[in-house]
Order: structure tokens, then sequence, then C-alpha cells
């Protein structure tokens, strides 16, 4: 801002301005934890001698190019009174990442924390020690085809306040399972893959399991495979025409994860039966926060597919946020309906010849699939 000022009295205005420049303060510094800007320079004078003539007073204002920050009187015949402004806020450099998909360092509202999210393998490099909350997921299972079951959620594992020691960190995200075949050649879809954090020379510190990989229908006595959390049991096509058919249980949760223990749920029990146009039906797919659903079968004997379990709401965003839903499990033609995928991403199952939906990326859910 400029003001211009037209002096005819030196003597009147010398007493006006017995004061002080001050340059524009400098900007704070890009991104969480970053530091504030400085001062401007401060310079003060009294009596001092004006002269005769039009005055032009700017004023510095706050911004990241230097000349806009300084403050100045000057004449006609030349400056008289500069206040440089203050310096820019750095930003800190106590992380540096080599590869792989790294979001920005993002402030949590209301708080002094801030986060990066990991989606795709990385080295990270801490320059100093720090605390730090941490969320890992492994993979989501991979559904089954034809009336088979939905995959089983990924391990979560949610520690806060975890002391980090500096040094050089690989992070590596499990991939998702992949489907199975459409055949009984092609028997299981994929458990999902491993994620985990190893300090260099120490080895893995975190580890989440991936979810377990979910039964083809078409294969009798297909119970899921045990993951981070369990897949459903498959809809055995090899189920008679009574009333009770054929049951296939879910998968299990594994406690090989690090720290050692049990981060997800188990599958849900898939059906067969080959009466009323074929009842084949498959359980959903453990969540992180509960079991995979059953198969449901109403009083006349029709089957609704079980439901991916639910996964897990946690808030390391700022925001409260699902992960690690279970996939639903898929039915045949004739069935009620498909599994519905657990909350946080599963994917949901397939109806006949529809396809299941694939879980959520970047999130650990599992796939549903017909």
């Amino acid at each position: 801002m400029k003001i211009l000022i037209e002096v005819n009295d030196e003597r009147n205005i010398m007493f006006v301005m017995k004061n002080y420049k001050v340059g524009a303060g400098g900007n704070g510094g890009t991104g969480a934890s970053s530091g504030g800007g400085g001062a401007g320079e401060v310079i003060y004078y009294q009596n001092f001698p004006l002269r005769n003539g039009t005055l032009t007073i700017n004023v510095g204002t706050s911004s990241t190019t230097p000349a806009n920050r300084i403050s100045s009187i000057t004449h006609s015949s030349g400056t008289q009174i500069s206040a440089k402004g203050g310096g820019n806020g750095g930003t800190p450099i106590f992380y540096t990442t080599s590869g792989g998909t790294v979001s920005a360092l993002t402030a949590i509202s209301g708080t002094s924390d801030a986060y990066i999210s990991i989606t795709a393998g990385t080295t990270l490099t801490l320059n100093a020690n720090c605390s730090a909350d941490i969320l890992i997921v492994g993979g989501g299972g991979g559904g089954s085809a034809r009336h088979g079951a939905g995959g089983g959620a990924g391990a979560l594992i949610y520690l806060t306040n975890e002391n980090l020691n500096s040094g050089t960190y690989t992070i590596t995200i499990g991939a998702g399972g992949l489907k199975s075949g459409n055949s009984s050649g092609g028997q299981y879809g994929q458990n999902g893959g491993d994620s985990s954090i190893s300090l260099s020379g120490t080895g893995n510190i975190y580890l989440a399991k991936g979810g377990g990989g979910a039964c083809v229908g078409l294969l009798a006595g297909g119970d899921g495979l045990d993951g981070g959390s369990g897949a459903g049991g498959n809809g055995d096509a090899g189920g008679g025409d009574g009333q009770g058919g054929n049951v296939s249980t879910g998968g299990t949760a594994v406690n090989t994860n690090i720290p050692s223990g049990v981060y997800g749920n188990s599958g849900g029990s898939g059906y067969g039966r080959a009466g009323l146009g074929n009842q084949w039906s498959g359980g959903g797919g453990g969540g992180a926060g509960g079991a995979g659903g059953n198969v449901i079968i109403d009083g006349s004997g029709y089957a609704t597919g079980g439901a991916g379990g639910v996964g897990r709401q946690i808030n390391i965003t700022g925001t409260n946020t699902y992960y690690a839903g279970g996939g639903g499990g898929g039915v045949s033609e004739a069935a009620t309906a498909a599994g519905t995928g657990g909350l946080g991403g599963g994917g949901n199952g397939g109806k006949g010849y529809g396809t299941g939906s694939n879980g959520t990326a970047n999130t650990g859910d599992a796939g549903g699939i017909t």
C-alpha cells in the first residue's frame, strides 16, 4: 500500500514523524509443524529531517516475495527511510521418502499433529526420534467365483504413541489377493499380501497379515482360508436336496502378526442345497470390526449370502473412517440376494451371472465375487 504526503513545511511534519518504520512480518512456513514468519525490521528516528516535496509511504505486506515486505518513505529524490520485512518461516525436514506413493504431510485440524498416508511401498528416513500413531492394514483376500464366498479383510493394527527411532524404514504395502478362477481348477482366491514396516538392521517391527482367500462354489467342502481376517465358506454345490443342505465354514483370523495377536475376525459359513432351483450361497468374509455373516435361510428355504464383516472405525486423520471391511458372499440365481460388503469398503457379492465388486483400494478391504 502506498500513501502520498505533500510536505510544505518541515517543521510541521517533523513532530509527526517522531515514530518508527516496521517492515512486514514474514509468512509462516509451508505444511504442518513449520516455523512461523519473522517480525519485520524496526527503525526508529527522532526529528528526522524530511525534505519538502511529495513523500511516498509504502507499507509492506506479508508476502513470499521479499520486496513486498519492505516498508519505506521515499522522496522524489530517493528513499529516505527503509525497513526490511521479516523472513519466511521454514518448512521442517524431519523425514524424507524415496519411491512409492506418499501423501503430503497434512495438518490435523484442531491439533498440533500431522499425518502422511502411504499407499505404495516406500523407504522412509526419519532424521530424529519421534512419537507416532500407526495404522497398518494387510491386503484384502480375493473373493471366489460361482456362488463363492467373500474374501477376508487384511489384519488391522492401530497403535498410538509409538516411539520410533531415527533411521531408515522400509514400508511394504500388501496388495489385494486375486479372485479365484471360474472352475474347480482355480479353487481359491489368493490371500492378500502382508503389509509391514521394517527398520534397517532390525527386521520387521510391524506386520499385518493379508486377508484369507475364498473358495470357488463348485468345490464341495470349500472352507474359507485363514488370514488377517478369514474368508467365508463357499456356496457348496455338493449339497443335496435336503432342507439342511451342506455347510462350509469360514476361515479364522491368524495371530502371526507383529505385534503378535489377532487383529481381525473369522469368515461366515456358506450353504449349498440343490433344491428350490439351487440355493448355493457363500458366507461373508471377516472384517476388522466383526465376523463375516453366515448365509441366512428364510422359512421357505431360500438363501441370502452372508454379509461381509464390518470394518473398524478409526480417527487417525481427524476424520472417523472405517477400514478393513470383509467381502460379501456370492449366490446362485435362484437365491434371494447376495451378501453386502462390510462397512469400510468390503466388496458386495454378486448374484447369478452378476459380478461381485472389488474391495476399496488402500483400505485392506476384501472382494466379493459370484
